[in-house]
This record gives C-alpha cells, sequence and structure tokens, in this order.
C-alpha cells in the first residue's frame, strides 16, 4: 500500500493529536489538494431502487447535512455539488 506525503501527514496529525471535526475536514481538504471539505456517502439500495446519499459540507463555522434517495449515481453527485454551491451562494440549505 502506498501513501502519498499528505495522507502520511493527515495520519500523523491524527495520532498526535485528538482533532475537532471542523479541523479534521480542514486537514483533509488540504490533503487533497482542495480548500473547503465536500463529504458524501453513497449506498446502493434495492428498495427504493437507487443511490441514499449523505452529504456534508462546513461553511462560515457551520456544517450542513443533507440527504436523498432512489437516485441514479450521477444525481447523487450532482445533488451533493450543487449542495454546496446553495449554501455557498447563500441561498441557504439543501433540502
Amino acid at each position: 500500500m502506498k501513501f502519498s506525503a499528505a495522507s502520511a501527514f493527515l495520519i500523523a496529525a491524527l495520532c498526535i493529536a485528538p482533532l475537532r471535526a471542523d479541523s479534521f475536514d480542514d486537514l483533509a481538504a488540504k490533503a487533497a489538494g482542495g480548500d473547503l471539505p465536500l463529504w458524501g456517502t453513497l449506498v446502493w439500495k434495492d428498495k427504493p431502487a437507487g443511490w441514499k446519499t449523505q452529504w456534508s459540507f462546513g461553511w462560515r463555522g457551520h456544517v450542513y447535512r443533507w440527504v436523498a434517495a432512489g437516485i441514479s449515481f450521477d444525481e447523487a453527485f450532482r445533488r451533493g455539488f450543487e449542495g454546496a454551491a446553495q449554501i455557498m451562494s447563500g441561498h441557504g440549505a439543501p433540502g
């Protein structure tokens, strides 16, 4: 198994001191080469047929969470990114 320098740093940081959720998000985003962390899980469900998603996005000191179920793979990602864009544009939390 290979680790990049960024992931090794993240693992080391986790071992050195306990981290708050928001600082972990920041470290993970930086380790991936980004600035803002958008977290998502996608799980296939037979009923209703489609992907069940859970998204989490930290913005200006608040963590927003939203879910969807019974959607296509493409729609799952679209809802994740559109939700983050909606938050950043000041149009409230995704539903």
